[in-house]
């Protein structure tokens, strides 16, 4: 999700994405992690991006926000 400075919600994105591992791509997933790519339109007024995972099998959750850093064009000046 993309909230605003007043922790309003702009944007969203939500998908399920099932993962079948066998032992050995386990093994791997646990040592090094699953990387996982997604996409989702950050409005000018966006501030900040919040993601959450939910493990169906395990009922476990984890989430993790971030500042998103914003690059003004040099003409532009602070809007």
């Amino acid at each position: 999700m993309i909230y605003n400075r007043d922790g309003e919600a702009l944007n969203w994105n939500l998908r399920q994405i099932n993962l079948n591992l066998n032992a050995a791509r386990y093994a791997i997933v646990q040592a090094k992690g699953v990387n996982l790519y997604l996409e989702i339109d950050a409005p000018d007024s966006g501030v900040s991006l919040r993601a959450g995972v939910y493990d169906l099998t395990a009922n476990l959750v984890g989430t993790l926000e971030k500042p998103l850093g914003r690059v003004l064009d040099a003409g532009a000046g602070a809007k």
